[in-house]
């Protein structure tokens, strides 16, 4: 696909959270960046919920599958190779793309806490 601002390939699309976050911040952070993404997480926190129920922790047969699922359905479903996307398909990715990120953040919250024991998911999220 055309390069735009930097994002070059699918794979680059989707990691730049569609268009959102293109590049590499600066490292380490400033406090400014540090407060700046410290608010794009609260802000998909609050936007894109998790129910318990979707995390499945430590069950990873279904997600690969659901990786899969996500795959077909909105990754390469509507892409044509060559063409920077269509406004139509970024919408549609960019809501599962953020949902996505969210669950993963939950199962993620849920293998930390599994190896180093601690406090819930839920109370991790809402510090």
């Amino acid at each position: 696909m055309p390069s735009q601002g930097g994002v070059s390939n699918l794979h680059a699309l989707w990691d730049s959270d569609i268009y959102t976050y293109e590049g590499y911040p600066d490292l380490p952070l400033s406090s400014s960046s540090y407060d700046w993404y410290t608010t794009q997480a609260s802000t998909l926190s609050s936007n894109y919920p998790v129910d318990s129920s979707a995390v499945k922790a430590g069950d990873y047969a279904v997600w690969a599958q659901e990786s899969l699922e996500v795959a077909q359905d909105y990754v390469y479903n509507g892409f044509t190779t060559g063409q920077i996307p269509s406004e139509e398909y970024q919408q549609k990715a960019v809501e599962e793309l953020q949902y996505r990120m969210m669950v993963g953040a939950r199962r993620l919250a849920e293998a930390m806490k599994d190896i180093y024991g601690g406090n819930s998911a839920e109370s991790l999220f809402l510090q």
